[in-house]
């Protein structure tokens, strides 16, 4: 049996509601019979599919472009870069070396490894 879309019944005079009963029996023979309430009306409202239209993508465009017109990224040319996954992950491994390089040298001019002596802390104190 084949139910048509129940949100077209809505508005109709096609009954929302089916009683249906079914007798079967399983491969050993005993034999079953079950009675059950088809209602369409059971989930009225709360289940339904919108259909968006062309109207409907050209406002969304619109505020796309809105909102790009604001976006300080978007005032000028925008540079897109492709490239593949094996690619990208090299290039970020590269990055991150650079990155420690960078800060091991920092960290060294900032922090001396060795005790300083009197002379080198005299001098220090005379700069400020």
């Amino acid at each position: 049996m084949y139910f048509d879309d129940a949100t077209k019944r809505y508005g109709s005079d096609l009954p929302m509601s089916f009683e249906v009963t079914c007798d079967y029996r399983d491969s050993r023979g005993k034999q079953y019979h079950e009675s059950f309430t088809i209602d369409f009306d059971l989930l009225r409202g709360a289940t339904y599919t919108e259909v968006h239209g062309l109207h409907d993508a050209a406002k969304s465009l619109k505020k796309i472009a809105d909102i790009l017109k604001k976006s300080p990224i978007a005032r000028g040319p925008l540079e897109v870069v492709h490239e593949g996954r094996d690619d990208y992950r090299e290039r970020r491994k590269e990055e991150r070396q650079e990155q420690l390089r960078a800060f091991e040298e920092l960290e060294s001019r900032l922090v001396r490894k060795e005790p300083v002596s009197e002379d080198d802390a005299q001098a220090g104190q005379a700069a400020d």
